[in-house]
């Protein structure tokens, strides 16, 4: 595993609630790097953890959920073509069903 996407656009107590994954999956790949993708209003939470290599902010504006799996798996292929290319995993945290 070289490369990870974690992804949690909204809620900021979800995207502090997904902390200890990204520890656990340092743990797990030690090697890998670890990304994330969150809205950019919740950023900050990201910002200096020393497992996250790189913070891609997403511009959001009110609720951030796909309404369907189509268009999450559009945004999932957009967010790993924009932020860095082919992912080995990605992690979607974004799933509110």
């Amino acid at each position: 595993m070289r490369s990870i996407l974690i992804i949690r656009l909204s809620s900021l107590g979800d995207v502090i609630l997904s902390t200890p994954l990204v520890r656990q999956l340092q743990r797990t790949y030690p090697h890998a790097r670890i990304d994330v993708a969150v809205a950019d209003r919740f950023a900050d939470v990201w910002e200096n953890n020393p497992r996250v290599a790189n913070v891609w902010k997403i511009a959001t504006s009110g609720d951030v959920a796909p309404e369907s799996d189509e268009v999450k798996i559009e945004m999932l292929e957009s967010l790993a073509g924009q932020f860095g290319g082919a992912y080995d995993l990605i992690v979607d945290l974004q799933h509110t069903a």
